[in-house]
């Protein structure tokens, strides 16, 4: 009989699953090393099963788009970087773009604060 069903049978007040769960973790935890070596060599056993499985029935990486032909004299690592350092490049200016509306917001919001005290007095 498995511990599920026993612990179960044992406890017939406990409906839920996760309280059983929590039972059985608790009853685990209490167990010797000696206890639950069995247990932890099947759980890795499991593991390698299903690392084993489901790595043949991964499905094959689709082919990506080529980055754009290196110039010629350099090399695909210097190619690589000058990519990087362009992609850097570009998301350095959307932030600094964010900043400077970021600022007129700010700005705008100031004046129209100001304004309204002004018809205040």
């Amino acid at each position: 009989m498995d511990h599920r069903e026993s612990m179960h049978q044992a406890h017939p007040e406990i409906e839920s699953s996760v309280e059983l769960e929590a039972l059985l973790d608790s009853a685990f935890e209490k167990l010797g090393e000696s206890e639950r070596a069995p247990y932890v060599a099947k759980a890795e056993a499991d593991m390698e099963r299903y690392e084993r499985e489901s790595g043949a029935a991964k499905p094959k990486p689709k082919a990506t788009a080529k980055p754009a032909a290196a110039p010629k004299g350099t090399d695909e690592a210097e190619a690589e970087a000058e990519a990087e350092e362009e992609a850097e490049a570009e998301a350095d200016e959307g932030m600094e773009e964010e900043a400077n509306e970021d600022e007129a917001n700010e700005d705008d919001d100031e004046e129209e604060q100001g304004e309204d005290e002004d018809d205040d007095e």
